[in-house]
């Protein structure tokens, strides 16, 4: 069973938008809900149940897969997001110091203007 609050939580804590956070714990509600649907109707066929035991184990692989790949994705994508917040805030700083330096020369300018 997914905690659907706890996945969006998790999504949000790596910066992503109200809107993505929201999209991707979505769409993992639904991967898990069709899972749960095949292992139900499975059940229902009332295979042997060696058989059902071996479908489950096999689905439930497939699922634990799945996940690590989608976790796997996840943090590389909340690494490149780390990553360009960075480089913002670098820019950015840089930016900020040639606003600095350039007030400094208008400050100096008006100064020597004005004696």
């Amino acid at each position: 069973m997914i905690n659907s609050l706890k996945t969006y939580e998790i999504l949000k804590a790596g910066e992503l938008s109200d809107a993505q956070a929201h999209a991707i714990t979505k769409a993992i509600g639904a991967e898990v809900d069709d899972n749960n649907l095949q292992q139900a109707k499975m059940l229902v066929a009332k295979e042997e149940p060696g058989k059902i035991r071996n479908e489950a184990n096999r689905m439930e692989t497939s699922l634990e897969q799945d996940m690590a790949r989608m976790e796997s994705a996840l943090r590389l994508d909340m690494a490149r997001l780390d990553t360009r917040i960075a480089d913002t805030k670098s820019e950015l700083l840089r930016w900020m110091f040639v606003f600095w330096v350039g007030q400094v020369a208008a400050t100096v300018a008006m100064v020597k203007l004005l004696k």
